[in-house]
């Protein structure tokens, strides 16, 4: 029994069986070169199948499945020496790469270093498409930036503009607010005067300190409870001893001649002014004037 090489390798081997043997000696095959030896191993024997007499076709077909023996006999020495020439053919390659693996080594290094120095230079295409795209992305950045700073900007300012509105007019309303509170302060003040006199000379500094007091009142009295309001007796203003009279306003014609009632209260209160006469008798001579 022949000894066969073992099976061939699966890439390109149909392609291969399908030309014809090429009888010519290739490089590999050289005196120069020494090729390793093939690797045997023992095939397991054939066995004929066993005769079926079920199989009506194997009667006709059983002489000629013998009679091909002679051209099984030619594949395989086709395919010995097939398989042969791809043993020789790998370990040439195998041997080349070997060889030229160096060779290989010093191009790619060179290669890199070439392109390394055209990195340098400036001149590499690669490169400068890269860093094309890399400047293109960082200008869109910084265009995108400058769009929200600016909208950022724009908000801050309308916001700014809201809220100085905003205080503008609870100024303007507090210093209306203000304004009437002492013009009624001061009226009333004026009335008051007007009509007790015999309380003495009364200070400019007084009235603005008492109108002032009375809107400082205002402005706390509207943060209490009528708890606080029932308990707290003190008024805002201090009482007076005498009660006012409910008068009619009726306007005063300044050409008319004055009675003497008034002319009486003129005279003494430019006395008292004058300081000639003290509070207490002014009182009592307003008071018997007026009886």
């Amino acid at each position: 029994m022949a000894l066969l090489p073992p099976p061939p390798p699966t890439y390109g081997a149909g392609d291969y069986y399908a030309k014809s043997v090429d009888t010519r000696p290739q490089p590999w095959q050289t005196e120069s070169y020494r090729a390793s030896p093939p690797t045997w191993y023992t095939p397991q024997p054939y066995f004929d199948p066993p005769p079926s007499s079920d199989d009506p076709y194997h009667s006709q077909y059983g002489s000629r499945w013998h009679d091909e023996s002679p051209i099984d006999e030619l594949n395989g020495t086709q395919m010995y020496r097939r398989l042969q020439e791809y043993n020789d053919l790998m370990t040439w390659m195998d041997n080349e790469f070997w060889e030229q693996s160096e060779e290989i080594y010093r191009e790619k290094l060179q290669s890199l270093q070439e392109e390394l120095r055209h990195i340098q230079e400036g001149t590499h295409s690669g490169f400068k498409e890269v860093l094309s795209d890399l400047e293109h992305k960082r200008e869109q950045s910084i265009a995108d930036a400058e769009c929200f700073m600016e909208y950022q900007l724009t908000f801050a300012e309308q916001q700014y503009d809201q809220d100085m509105a905003t205080v503008e007019d609870e100024y303007e309303n507090e210093r209306r607010n203000l304004h009437d509170t002492l013009m009624s302060a001061m009226e009333e003040r004026r009335k008051q005067i007007k009509e007790d006199k015999d309380e003495g000379i009364t200070d400019i500094e007084e009235l603005f300190r008492e109108a002032y007091s009375r809107v400082s009142h205002r402005r706390t009295l509207r943060k209490r409870t009528p708890f606080d309001k029932l308990s707290n007796g003190t008024s805002t203003r201090p009482e007076t001893t005498r009660r006012r009279q409910v008068r009619t306003s009726s306007p005063h014609n300044i050409n008319a001649q004055p009675t003497t009632k008034e002319e009486e209260e003129l005279e003494a209160d430019f006395m008292s002014m004058k300081g000639i006469l003290p509070a207490r008798r002014l009182n009592a001579s307003g008071t018997t004037s007026r009886r």
